[in-house]
């Protein structure tokens, strides 16, 4: 069976997977992609773009027209459909706008005010609200008639304002007497979020209350929109992508197939500054080259020390990270965090610079290169410790994202400060002749 028919069957015959089929159109090349694509309904071709990766995704919606465009985003739910919306050219989304309906404009258009990360940028405009007044089968009516509302889980309240009064979820309402008022079994403790809230803020909250759905409202507590747990679990996805690429100075937009130009312009700015920092390692081994040419053997173990601080660094970097991503420390709980990882650091650097100490002994028959090198680690594990936590913190508190420059600033502190310690213990050693 060649590709084309393969995916088509998959698409047709199967149930329909959108995360599936956008990772079968990105490897595909562009003119075999954009065959494929075209075999499926409006609806499915929008999911499957969307779950593309940015660069294939753009590359397609290059290739289709202003109206199959249009055709794409009205077969859309409003979320979904705005998020198209916002991977187009802007040379492109005035002219498609004027191909979709008075009635999808008006789903999308106040969508398309708030910014991406946002609840206002998940939400979905679709939902169904009744009143306190209503009955339960007036309700339920209002269930039926509402075609454009795909997930419901719950019913919301308001008043004559639009403001948002009180919840019901679907099981409660569909074993509630019917003649029963809303105002009877409704909840009026609803959990809910302000439109310009973070993504991020928005994922904890789910997690934190064990959601399905989230009403969305405004400065005036007006409802404006529904959030669902499938875009949470997608904000989640992102976040957790978006940290380790940043850690690593790969751009989040980066896939496996991305193509080689795209990813050497992306990866080349980065590996620049840490080619910078790089030189700053270096020449702090320079300060010491009198002591290197009187003692080369003491270059062998230079990479000891180093790696051993960078390792321990990333360690502390990746808690520390993760601690301020879900909310588990603050800023001004510094202390007690380095309190904890300098006594790791000091424990690590004691048992491990003890295991160097005999390896040293063993290999190269010296005591003194072994203690030296001791002495380094446990220094170096401070420094690791300390920078680890405090570099995230500091660019947190400066409203920096932590994953973004914490890996470049702890490695240059644990390289400089790694050779400086064993280097300058080594020079200390040689003029008291107790090395040589």
């Amino acid at each position: 069976m060649g590709v084309k028919k393969r995916l088509a069957f998959i698409a047709h015959a199967s149930p329909f997977n959108a995360d599936q089929m956008g990772d079968y159109l990105g490897k595909l090349t562009p003119k075999v992609m954009l065959s494929v694509a075209r075999m499926l309904s409006k609806k499915k071709f929008g999911l499957s773009l969307l779950e593309m990766e940015e660069e294939s995704r753009a590359e397609l919606l290059k290739k289709l027209s202003d109206r199959e465009v249009a055709q794409i985003i009205s077969s859309l739910k409003s979320d979904d459909a705005t998020d198209l919306f916002h991977s187009l050219e802007k040379t492109r989304t005035k002219r498609i706008m004027k191909l979709l309906s008075e009635k999808k404009l008006e789903e999308i258009r106040p969508l398309l005010r708030f910014e991406e990360e946002t609840a206002g940028g998940l939400m979905q405009s679709e939902f169904v609200s009744v009143k306190a007044s209503d009955t339960v089968s007036e309700a339920i009516e209002k269930i039926r008639e509402c075609k454009e509302a795909e997930e419901i889980h719950n019913v919301f309240v308001l008043n004559s304002k639009k403001e948002l009064v009180g919840v019901v979820p679907l099981r409660k309402l569909v074993t509630a007497k019917p003649s029963e008022k809303i105002s009877r079994v409704m909840n009026r403790s609803v959990i809910s979020v302000k439109s310009t809230l973070d993504q991020e803020q928005v994922a904890k909250k789910f997690k934190e209350y064990d959601l399905v759905s989230m009403p969305v409202v405004d400065s005036k507590n007006k409802m404006v929109g529904l959030i669902t747990v499938d875009d949470v679990i997608d904000v989640l996805e992102e976040e957790a992508t978006e940290d380790i690429y940043r850690l690593a100075g790969v751009p989040e937009e980066e896939s496996v197939f991305s193509s080689p130009s795209f990813s050497i312009k992306k990866r080349l700015p980065w590996l620049t500054i840490n080619l910078f920092t790089a030189l700053l390692a270096s020449a702090s081994i320079a300060f010491f080259e009198n002591t290197l040419a009187a003692m080369a053997t003491l270059a062998i173990f230079l990479p000891i020390v180093a790696g051993m601080g960078g390792n321990a660094g990333t360690q502390t970097l990746a808690i520390m990270v993760r601690g301020l991503a879900l909310g588990e420390i603050r800023v001004e709980e510094y202390k007690k965090a380095l309190k904890k990882e300098l006594f790791v650091g000091l424990a690590n650097g004691i048992i491990t610079g003890l295991i160097v100490v005999l390896i040293v002994l063993l290999w190269r028959n010296t005591l003194v290169i072994g203690i030296i090198l001791l002495l380094a680690m446990v220094i170096n594990l401070l420094v690791a410790a300390a920078a680890g936590t405090l570099v995230p913190l500091f660019l947190k508190w400066k409203k920096i994202d932590p994953a973004l420059a914490s890996t470049i600033i702890i490695t240059t502190f644990t390289d400089v400060f790694g050779f400086m310690a064993f280097l300058g213990i080594a020079t200390v050693f040689l003029r008291l002749g107790w090395l040589g």
